[in-house]
């Protein structure tokens, strides 16, 4: 179990690199919204982006999501 939601607001940065199985590469970084609290303890947080443009036939890819909650 994770730490419980504390009330204090926070973010996290976030990095990563797509597989190199087409040969190419994308980049994803940013940084999460603040800690969204869940009904009973623990938290969440929401991201979004555009990955780096990369490819033969140069693209980009936007992505959203939400952190597995802790707590």
């Amino acid at each position: 179990m994770g730490p419980l939601y504390t009330g204090v607001p926070h973010t996290h940065k976030y990095f990563t690199i797509t597989s190199l199985d087409d040969g190419h590469k994308h980049e994803i970084r940013g940084v999460t919204g603040h800690a969204i609290p869940i009904t009973g303890g623990g938290h969440y947080h929401n991201f979004h982006g555009v990955t780096t443009v990369n490819g033969a036939r140069p693209h980009s890819h936007k992505y959203s999501g939400r952190t597995s909650p802790s707590g």
